[in-house]
């Protein structure tokens, strides 16, 4: 059983990783990667930050900005322009198709946080605190490298990471 859960959460922090790196379908000939998720939420929450403060808080850099931009331009998801007076700094706006998109997304989240929402708080107490340890357990593990299970000698050496 332990071999079980340990094996599905391992599965889902495989998902989680693939997800990342895949890109979604948002229309007929529209994909996008997470990063530029990110990038157009970016713009919607900062609208008055420049290139440069966008890759600051994106935590990339310029020329990332850059490139990033420049897909999404061509997926006519946003359109940069100067601001009055000012022909050196460059800024990005979300077009309506790209506010949809970025709409949809968030939609989406909603609905799947609701969900797990409604399933945590159907937990009795002891149920959480099991969560909650199986949690700490892991972080404390952290970063973990892989998991193999060794169903004839039980779970217990089964969990590897590695002290940093």
């Amino acid at each position: 059983m332990s071999c079980e859960l340990i094996g599905g959460f391992f599965e889902i922090i495989e998902m989680i990783i693939e997800e990342q790196k895949t890109p979604r379908s948002y229309g007929e000939d529209l994909t996008l990667y997470h990063s530029e998720l990110n990038f157009i939420d970016t713009i919607y929450e900062y609208p008055e930050a420049n290139a440069r403060e966008l890759a600051e808080i994106l935590g990339i850099t310029q020329g990332a900005v850059t490139q990033v931009a420049a897909k999404l331009s061509g997926k006519g998801l946003i359109e940069s322009y100067f601001a009055e007076g000012n022909k050196k700094e460059k800024y990005y706006k979300i077009t309506p198709e790209g506010e949809r998109v970025r709409q949809g997304h968030h939609e989406y989240h909603e609905k799947a946080n609701a969900e797990m929402c409604r399933y945590f708080s159907s937990l009795n107490q002891d149920e959480v605190k099991v969560l909650l340890n199986f949690f700490e357990k892991v972080k404390a593990y952290m970063p973990v490298s892989e998991f193999t299970c060794l169903s004839n000698r039980g779970c217990g050496n089964s969990l590897i990471g590695r002290k940093e």
